[in-house]
């Protein structure tokens, strides 16, 4: 297998750790501190989803540039992936965001459902993740010899 074959699922199963490890276990966790109030827990919240976003658009660029420039492994597979990336970015993360810098800025606001959104997105999007990653180990081989 070449470097460029196993660039795609290393790639993809990192894009997957990182955010199984910050969205998906890290971030509830801090909410379920009892000595933590929800504006330090949104507070922490902001900052650590502004890293693992610049992880994330730095894998997720890299996926890109593999699929333009390597070989063709797992590429439908990983448009699941980019897609729903996008449409977090694009769409919920600044309707997210806003909601909580008000509630950080002490302002009451009604209840939402994008949190459940944006966690049932990540679901997919790490779901997605693991199949492009085997699928591109899979079929690697096959495309090495071609």
């Amino acid at each position: 297998m070449t470097r460029a074959a196993i660039a795609v699922p290393v790639m993809a199963l990192v894009w997957a750790g990182v955010t199984i490890g910050g969205s998906l276990i890290a971030a509830p966790a801090k909410f379920a501190a009892p000595s933590l109030d929800l504006r330090t827990a949104l507070e922490v919240g902001h900052e650590q989803f502004f890293w693992i976003w610049i992880a994330e658009r730095l894998l997720c660029a890299a996926l890109i540039g593999a699929l333009v420039f390597g070989p063709r492994v797992a590429r439908w597979w990983l448009a699941a992936p980019i897609l729903v990336f996008a449409l977090q970015q694009l769409v919920l993360v600044p309707l997210l965001d806003a909601r909580t810098m008000r509630i950080i800025a002490g302002e009451t606001v009604p209840d939402s459902r994008l949190h459940l959104v944006f966690a049932v997105l990540e679901f997919v999007k790490v779901a997605a993740l693991v199949a492009a990653g085997i699928a591109a180990l899979r079929t690697a081989p096959r495309e090495a010899r071609a």
